[in-house]
C-alpha cells in the first residue's frame, strides 16, 4: 500500500488524523476505506460494520471523503444503504456531495496541500431500531469508472449530545 502514496501524502494524512483525534469526541464508530491507487471503481463497494449498544439514543451518520485537488468534478454522487444484521434495508438513498465550489472551483472541506477531507451528514438524529450489528454500504454513482483522485471513503457514527 505504501507504494501508492508519497511520503508527503502519508505525513499529511497523519497530521489530519492527529488533528481530528485531538478534539473531544462523541464518535461511536469511524472507519475509512483506502482506495487503491486513489481510484474508486464502480464494483468497489466499501462496507462498514458497526455495533449499536444503546438504540434509545439518537445518532448522526456522516460519510467521509478524502480527495486530491486533481479530482476532476465539483461533486460526487454516492448511493448508501443502511442495513440491519439480517440484511434488511433500513435507510438508503443517493446523495450528492459538493467537493468544489461550482462557480469558483475552490476546494471545499478541510485541506492541507493538495489533500482535502469532507464529512457529509446523511442521517441526523437517527434512532436505530434495536441493539445489534449494522452495515452501511457505499457505491459511487458517477459516470467515470474508475473515478480518479478519491483517496478514501468512510463512515462516521456520532452520538447526538444534547
Amino acid at each position: 500500500m505504501m507504494k501508492y502514496f508519497s511520503k508527503n501524502t502519508l505525513f499529511l494524512l497523519a497530521i489530519i488524523s492527529i488533528a481530528f483525534s485531538a478534539c473531544k469526541d462523541n464518535r461511536v464508530y469511524e472507519y475509512n476505506y483506502l482506495m487503491p491507487q486513489n481510484q474508486w471503481f464502480m464494483d468497489t463497494v466499501p462496507t462498514f460494520s458497526f455495533i449499536i449498544d444503546q438504540p434509545e439514543k439518537q445518532y448522526n451518520i456522516l460519510l467521509n471523503i478524502r480527495n486530491t485537488l486533481a479530482y476532476p468534478y465539483y461533486n460526487l454522487f454516492v448511493n448508501y444503504q443502511l442495513c440491519d444484521s439480517n440484511g434488511n434495508k433500513l435507510q438508503g438513498q443517493q446523495v450528492e456531495m459538493l467537493i468544489l465550489d461550482q462557480k469558483t472551483g475552490r476546494p471545499l472541506g478541510n485541506g492541507i496541500g493538495d489533500l482535502f477531507f469532507h464529512q457529509f451528514p446523511v442521517l441526523n438524529q437517527y434512532k436505530f431500531p434495536y441493539k445489534g450489528k449494522y452495515k452501511i454500504k457505499l457505491v459511487q454513482y458517477m459516470r467515470e469508472n474508475p473515478l480518479p483522485e478519491v483517496m478514501s471513503t468512510g463512515v462516521r457514527i456520532e452520538e447526538v449530545v444534547k
